[in-house]
Order: structure tokens, then sequence, then C-alpha cells
């Protein structure tokens, strides 16, 4: 059985990268540690849409989205149950605070930089995604997309 997910690296002017704290429940897939937002792709819904709903949800806005990569993965269920997972990662720019968002799901919301998100495990196995993210940014190479130019 395969699962499709979404998540969404969502970065500020500075290039500090937007985490969300999970909520501290035994039957959740883990609790209390970070993670990118995002979710589940539900039955019928295209994984764009997912992630501008799942943004929705969890902080309240959504921004200008790209797909930056997608991969596969097995994520081991609370229960203990693995399943296999089609990871569709997203990209975009946060042009509000953490206090203009409304946190919908999880119980802390943080921006953090490069140094910042190397010391702490992610949840899901994200931890190389911002990682690889901030060498393509900090190489110029910005993975976030861009206005279109007018003009």
């Amino acid at each position: 059985m395969m699962v499709s997910t979404v998540a969404a690296i969502l970065t500020d002017s500075f290039g500090r990268v937007l985490l969300q704290q999970r909520d501290d429940k035994p039957e959740i897939s883990f609790p209390n540690l970070w993670t990118l937002p995002g979710g589940k792709v539900e039955e019928g819904e295209v994984p764009h849409a997912a992630i501008l709903r799942e943004l929705e949800e969890e902080i309240g806005w959504s921004a200008p989205l790209q797909l930056w990569k997608i991969y596969q993965r097995a994520s081991i269920r609370a229960g203990g149950s693995t399943v296999a997972v089609l990871q569709h990662i997203y990209s975009g720019p946060l042009d509000r605070t953490i206090a203009q968002l409304r946190m919908g799901e999880g119980q802390d919301l943080q921006l953090m930089d490069q140094r910042d998100v190397n010391r702490m495990a992610l949840a899901f196995g994200f931890d190389a995604l911002p990682q690889e993210f901030f060498t393509s940014f900090h190489r110029g190479r910005d993975p976030r997309p861009r206005e279109p130019h007018t003009g």
C-alpha cells in the first residue's frame, strides 16, 4: 500500500525555515517532535491541493508554492506497522511573522536557521531535507519560487 503525503519548506527573507512542533500525544506518530508543515493527501485530492489545504489547516495561511522534490520513504505508524509513503515536498516564501500565523495543529511554530535545524531530529525522517535546502540556498541556487517578472 502506498500513501501520498505532502510537506512544505517555507522560508522567510533571512532563509530560516518554518517548523511545527507536533502535539505531545502518544497515539500519534512522532509525538512532541519538530516537523515541516504538511500531511496526508486525501482520496481524490492532488498533492498541490493537499499542501494548500494542510497549510490552511495547520497555520491558517498558504504561500505560492512550487514542487521541490518527490521521493519514496517508509513510515512507521504509531501502532508499529510500516507503510510506503510517496512524499511530495513543496517550497515557498513565508512573508508572515509567527504571530501572524494561526496555529491549528501542533503545540508550537518556530523559524529556525541552519544551525538550529542541525541540532535536532525531525519527525518523518525529514532531517536531511532542510539541510539540502539550506545548501542550495547558500550556493546561490535559491529553491524558493519567485514572483513572475512583469514589465
